[in-house]
């Protein structure tokens, strides 16, 4: 079975790390950026409520009408996206804008004074965002008659605002995925350089070229240096005291030798 380098293990286990915080953290800019693009749209259906509020008055005769132009032109133009609507305290609709021509809006639940509802609601199979808003009128009698409002658009430019900020955010994090692991293997391999270099020493020993390894090494090696220059140093000792021993018993053998060959 074939082993991996130590290089290797460290490049492969850094990139998984690396995977799985970067894709971590798409995932935290993504959903962030949904939140906030989410509170604009409802500050802006907010502000174009507040728009029909400014707009609508109280009749003796007509109840609740619209009085003059809307500030919105899309209020004004069919299938554009954005459409109001009010109905009264029997939930009967009394107004709805002309950009609702030919959609079918969902039912508009009545809400107290001042409650207000942001969420999403089915406009033709399509979720829309709606902001609706409790209020009431006090005519001249002193009777209350209550209303409710609500602000629909179409999540298209929501949407499309979502995919291009995706879009740009898988280049720039695969853009800075592919220059950290750059960067990882220029630092993993000074990091190891050290080990590469004690390996090329020891190969240099083993055919002689030198006697012993270098000991400037970083500090968590300049220990295994200096343990295998004192094996290495222990190994001369060693063979020197073979050699010795091999040279006394060949010295001492040559007088029996000489008789030997004498008696011969």
């Amino acid at each position: 079975m074939r082993k991996f380098s130590l290089q290797s293990r460290l490049l492969f286990t850094a990139t998984i790390i690396l995977s799985v915080f970067l894709g971590l953290t798409g995932l935290a800019l993504d959903q962030a950026f949904q939140n906030s693009a989410e509170a604009a749209e409802e500050g802006r259906l907010q502000g174009e409520l507040y728009g029909l509020l400014g707009a609508a008055e109280l009749s003796r005769q007509d109840g609740l009408v619209m009085t003059g132009d809307l500030a919105e032109p899309l209020f004004s133009q069919p299938q554009s996206g954005l459409v109001g609507q009010v109905v009264n305290q029997q939930g009967e609709q009394v107004w709805q804008s002309s950009s609702a021509l030919a959609i079918e809006l969902p039912a508009l639940a009545l809400l107290e004074i001042d409650e207000s509802r942001f969420q999403r609601g089915l406009v033709n199979d399509t979720p829309w965002f709606s902001y609706s808003y409790g209020v009431a009128w006090v005519d001249e009698n002193e009777a209350e008659h209550r209303y409710t409002f609500r602000v629909m658009e179409n999540p298209r430019i929501y949407n499309q605002k979502l995919t291009e900020f995706r879009q740009t955010l898988i280049v720039w994090l695969g853009a800075a995925t592919l220059l950290l692991l750059v960067l990882q293997v220029f630092v993993l391999r000074w990091s190891l350089a050290p080990l590469r270099r004690i390996e090329d020493e020891v190969q240099e020993v083993e055919k002689g070229d030198r006697e012993q390894l270098t000991e400037d090494y970083p500090r968590e090696l300049n220990g295994l240096a200096a343990g295998l220059n004192l094996l290495l140093a222990n190994e001369r000792r060693h063979l020197q005291r073979y050699r010795n021993s091999l040279a006394d018993l060949a010295h001492s053998m040559k007088t029996p030798l000489a008789v030997l060959r004498g008696l011969a």
